[in-house]
């Protein structure tokens, strides 16, 4: 064989043994248990392999009663006061819908001949083409724009 062979060979043998060693920690031996089982309610004097509560091994257990009812009666309240414009576990009808949806004007430049409209954090002038959309004018308060269902506009927001 070539040496470069044996090397692989040698490499997937130690991560092999290494694997093995790591897993045995996984599987549980039995007699291996973290800790005494201790039953709740009466259990029949010398139950085989169940230890009797004895106040040793409940010294340090705080015993608290959970009200699991509170807990969703308060989430309920709180999931009917939200708003729910749609199925939140549904990704239909997520993100834009056609290329005019999510567009905003954001300002207009008035420096010199050609003024500049900021759509989205793009500066554009007259004529100036995107995937989405294409600038047909700038005035005042408002930018056209022309996209392949037509022409539509944009406006200020005061």
């Amino acid at each position: 064989m070539r040496k470069k062979t044996l090397v692989e060979l040698g490499i997937i043998a130690v991560m092999a043994t290494a694997l093995v060693f790591a897993s045995m920690s996984l599987v549980k031996r039995p007699g291996s248990a973290r800790g005494p089982f201790v039953p709740k309610g009466p259990v029949p004097a010398g139950a085989p392999g169940i230890l009797q509560p004895t106040a040793k091994l409940t010294a340090g257990i705080k015993i608290r009663r959970i009200k699991d009812d509170s807990f969703y009666v308060k989430l309920s309240r709180v999931a009917d006061v939200l708003p729910l414009d749609r199925d939140p576990f549904s990704f239909g009808g997520t993100g834009p819908r056609s290329s005019r949806d999510g567009l905003a004007l954001t300002g207009i430049l008035r420096e010199g001949e050609r003024p500049t409209a900021i759509i989205e954090d793009g500066f554009y002038k007259e004529g100036d083409s995107t995937a989405q959309f294409t600038v047909v004018s700038i005035q005042e308060d408002k930018v056209v724009l022309k996209d392949s269902s037509g022409q539509f506009e944009l406006r200020l927001k005061s």
